[in-house]
């Protein structure tokens, strides 16, 4: 059971992270925070000692369980607010609003993930550190041939595509000139890749310096890490992610009350089906 409700929190973040198309944040990028710090992939990057597997299980379970009693009726409500607004109009307070309420959700779960998996990792033995830290720079370098060294146009093509696609699977089908809006909008935004790429490695980088600091509160220093996601963007970085937004915001006010009829049917669907599940979900716990 335990298992099969990792799949889900998954699942939930999932809609989370398609949700956060309304950031202008690529979801590739998304997808690969979450697989990069998410406690469940820890097992992928070092080896659990048999002595230690008790604890990383408690902890995910204590997650598991903390996440289904308190989080997934959030992500009903803030679907049906969605819902509500769809079938009236949407403004660029109400997007504004999305941003903060999504933001909030992702923050929330890394607070957990500090306060439950950072003793862990702070605890590794000097082999484990090696191994992790190693695994994080390889999933780094893979990062940056996937995303960062094929180049703007590209990405940003590659981008344009996968909304395209979303878009048009939530909708049925999108009109030519919602076809121009996704057209401009991607032109409007800045390419965040090489950012995100450099923030990573400096996370890593930090970790690192953690594991080799002597005398230090290392399960403090490495639940900042984790509550602090943005300790790491360069300045730079902060001010391309914050004029996406913002182009984005007019996006979405454009686009959605652009819906006709049938689309507005259809997305409502999909929404409704979403909030379903989760508030099925979050009644089932324990």
């Amino acid at each position: 059971m335990k298992f099969q409700y990792r799949s889900l929190l998954k699942t939930s973040l999932t809609v989370l992270v398609v949700s956060y198309l309304i950031t202008g944040c690529s979801t590739r990028f998304v997808y690969n925070q979450l697989d990069w710090l998410a406690p469940w992939y820890l097992e992928d990057y070092v080896t659990i000692e048999h002595y230690q597997q008790d604890l990383f299980t408690s902890s995910l379970d204590s997650v598991l369980d903390w996440h289904r009693a308190t989080q997934l009726s959030r992500y009903g409500d803030f679907l049906k607010v969605i819902s509500s607004d769809v079938q009236g109009s949407i403004s660029e307070e109400k997007v504004a609003n999305y941003f903060l309420q999504l933001d909030g959700f992702i923050e929330t779960l890394f607070i957990e993930f500090a306060n439950e998996f950072a003793p862990l990792i702070a605890q590794m033995n000097p082999k484990q550190q090696a191994e992790l830290i190693e695994n994080l720079a390889i999933k780094n370098q893979k990062y940056n041939e996937k995303f960062v060294l094929i180049g703007e146009a590209e990405s940003k093509a590659s981008s344009k595509k996968r909304v395209e696609k979303f878009l048009d699977d939530w909708l049925d089908e999108l009109s030519a000139s919602q076809e121009q809006m996704i057209n401009q909008w991607s032109t409007q935004t800045h390419w965040l890749s090489p950012g995100f790429y450099e923030s990573r490695q400096a996370w890593q980088t930090r970790l690192h310096s953690i594991f080799n600091a002597q005398n230090a509160n290392k399960p403090e220093m490495i639940k900042s890490m984790f509550k602090n996601r943005r300790e790491f963007w360069s300045v730079d970085l902060r001010q391309k992610f914050r004029h996406n937004q913002q182009v984005t915001t007019v996006f979405i006010v454009n686009f959605f009350n652009s819906l006709d009829a049938n689309q507005k049917q259809s997305l409502l669907k999909k929404l409704e089906k979403y909030e379903a599940d989760f508030r099925l979900l979050a009644s089932q716990s324990n």
